[in-house]
């Protein structure tokens, strides 16, 4: 491993050096990662003409070197058939300066050419771009909050790549369709306009074929394609909830820009579904109904095992006082009957059941849960029955539709569950479920100790197989369990809606309770809770966490 100034240069990176990197948000060329891909060896232009043919792919032209990300409308990307714009942009050469940017996702063939790199296989990839372009073309500063391997496969780009900040930089205003962007050209800087950018210096790196960029979230960056043909993969996956606190005012900057893209994935994955496509390989092929792993399926959450299940029973209530009409929204949204015969699986003491059972009468909702102290406060909200979802005592393929909230964090194979729920319904039936991550997480300030009690949390969770970051998964879990036409919504639930006491209460409050066996300090744990009760007390204080509501048809 070499330094040069921030920059790293690591052979053949393991995953510890690429978590050491984003730890330290440091920039690093990763060399030997991909040798041996399919893609390395055969992507040219005859090759991609060959195999994308005429499909459509999204397109960026104009005459400037410079690419325009106009702050009103975006950038101008457009639908052109392939063949059409290598003929152009290559060949005649008569395109002025275009760039292709799409999803794998809508171009099918091109993922049978890789496979995700070792060292990212236990990271949630939420988007996989190819980009490929000619000599010249200059995407404008910017910068993601995700964190990004570019993998250079021919050809080269320069990156001049500044640390994370906002008012250096200069960048449109906030309800744009730019605020990512910086309105600084670092080519043509203008002092007069822009004096604070003269303080920042930037690390310029070369990219070279075969080598990997590893880009860190937040970090501004001007990149210039260097070849007559440049073609690569961006892998991204979202970053630690505490560097987007560290730099929350970038963040929230680009929460619009990251659901539009997010949107526009789950599209393409869709579709890809309903073809019969292959999807992404981060995810095991669901068993067959009825047939998940001994265990995957019972839930590790069980309000009879804590201290003080009344009070447990009592934070579930509000929860559902407080979220289950804007959840109800959301699952109407993504295609939740209003009428016909159905199951919520993990019902817990049945709250939010029993509000769709009042909002849609014409439902008939049954529960299931492992758990009978919760089975006891439900059984007066709707008819219940004790199970495991491995061993369910509904027949396959009779009901009109299932669902689950917050259920699949506390399994231990989620996606296999998710088929599992999905062969109760019949064919065409909707599936639902609802769940949160906890990377998603935001507080400003942060509570005292709070970094420990998350770290704490996310142990529980592993100790028992789990994961509380399955909400922004599920839309590769629906596919992956063959739910076709998913349908995403997001909730946002933030303490200015409904307060800093109750954000506490429902969001704040179970990081306690799963921290408080891994620590093993009381002390500790008193001190993080008053820390916690503080926070709701501070004005100032801002607290969100984003709820995924995704829905589909069973093939």
């Amino acid at each position: 491993m070499s330094r040069k100034g921030r920059l790293l240069r690591v052979d053949n990176p393991t995953p510890p050096d690429l978590d050491r990197c984003i730890g330290q948000s440091r920039l690093a060329i990763l060399r030997g990662l991909m040798d041996g891909q399919a893609a390395a060896r055969c992507w040219d232009l005859p090759y991609l003409r060959q195999v994308i043919g005429a499909r459509p792919v999204s397109v960026v032209q104009q005459d400037e070197p410079r690419l325009v990300w106009h702050p009103s409308s975006g950038l101008p990307v457009r639908q052109v058939p392939f063949d059409r714009f290598a003929e152009a942009a290559f060949v005649r050469k008569d395109a002025g300066y275009a760039y292709l940017q799409d999803d794998v996702n809508n171009i099918p063939g091109l993922d049978d050419d890789y496979r995700l790199p070792a060292i990212v296989a236990e990271k949630e990839i939420v988007r996989t771009k190819v980009w490929l372009s000619g000599p010249g073309l200059i995407t404008p500063l910017h910068y993601d909050p995700v964190e990004t391997l570019h993998w250079m496969i021919r050809g080269s780009k320069r990156f001049l790549c500044y640390p994370p900040g906002l008012g250096r930089y200069y960048p449109y205003p906030f309800r744009s369709r730019a605020p990512f962007i910086s309105r600084v050209d670092p080519d043509h800087p203008d002092p007069a306009r822009y004096p604070r950018f003269q303080a920042v210096r930037p690390i310029e790196i070369l990219v070279e074929e075969g080598e990997v960029l590893y880009l860190p979230a937040y970090y501004w960056h001007q990149v210039y394609s260097e070849r007559p043909v440049n073609i690569s993969l961006n892998f991204v996956w979202f970053t630690s909830a505490w560097k987007s606190l560290r730099f929350l005012p970038q963040f929230l900057r680009t929460r619009r820009h990251v659901a539009r893209g997010l949107a526009h994935v789950q599209a393409a994955r869709s579709q890809r579904a309903r073809d019969g496509a292959p999807g992404a390989r981060a995810l095991p092929p669901p068993a067959a109904p009825g047939r998940a792993s001994e265990g995957a399926a019972v839930s590790q959450y069980r309000v009879g095992d804590f201290k003080a299940p009344r009070q447990e029973v009592s934070r579930l209530a509000r929860q559902a006082q407080l979220l289950a009409v804007r959840e109800r929204e959301a699952l109407l949204a993504v295609g939740f009957p209003s009428q016909g015969v159905g199951i919520d699986v993990g019902c817990g003491p049945g709250f939010f059941a029993e509000g769709l059972r009042r909002a849609l009468p014409a439902l008939e909702l049954f529960g299931l849960d492992i758990d009978p102290y919760v089975l006891r406060e439900a059984r007066g909200r709707l008819p219940v029955a004790r199970g495991e979802a491995t061993a369910l005592p509904f027949a396959e393929g009779r009901l009109d539709f299932a669902c689950c909230r917050l259920f699949l964090r506390h399994v231990t194979d989620p996606a296999r569950v998710l088929g599992v729920i999905g062969g109760l319904v019949k064919p065409g039936g909707f599936v639902g479920a609802i769940d949160a991550s906890d990377a998603s997480l935001l507080l400003d300030p942060m509570p005292a100790d709070f970094a420990t009690v998350a770290a704490a949390r996310r142990e529980w969770f592993t100790l028992r197989g789990c994961s509380a970051d399955v909400g922004h998964r599920l839309p590769d879990l629906f596919v992956h369990a063959g739910i076709g036409a998913v349908a995403v919504r997001r909730v946002v639930v933030d303490s200015a809606t409904i307060g800093r006491e109750a954000f506490a209460q429902i969001v704040l409050v179970p990081f306690l309770q799963a921290a408080e066996s891994v620590l093993g300090d009381p002390a500790r744990h008193a001190a993080a809770a008053c820390a916690v009760e503080e926070w709701t007390r501070d004005r100032a204080a801002h607290g969100a966490i984003t709820v995924f509501v995704v829905g589909g048809r069973r093939g």
